[in-house]
């Protein structure tokens, strides 16, 4: 590997961006399951937190999290489909 990467590795943390919105994530997954709107969730999180956030953020974390939440079932299954394949394969053998 490059010296200088190295060096530069060496010296600094990588920072990871995260959003604003990871620590109300439970509140707002919660009120979006419970049909509130993405103003509605807007208007919990600045009366009740005083944060500045825009309902376009709102809809894109919500978005995120739920793709999310959707890769893990699929990885999930995925696993689950294989584990049930190799079972047959046993079966099939014996």
């Amino acid at each position: 590997m490059n010296k200088k990467l190295l060096e530069f590795m060496r010296k600094n943390t990588p920072r990871k961006r995260f959003s604003v919105l990871e620590k109300y994530e439970d509140e707002i997954m919660q009120l979006n399951i419970s049909n509130f709107t993405h103003e509605q969730i807007l208007t919990y999180l600045v009366e009740t937190y005083e944060i500045k956030i825009t309902r376009q953020s709102i809809s894109k974390f919500i978005k995120k999290k739920k793709q999310l939440k959707n890769t893990e079932k699929d990885n999930l299954k995925i696993e689950e489909d294989k584990k049930n394949d190799l079972k047959n394969m046993f079966k099939k053998h014996l």
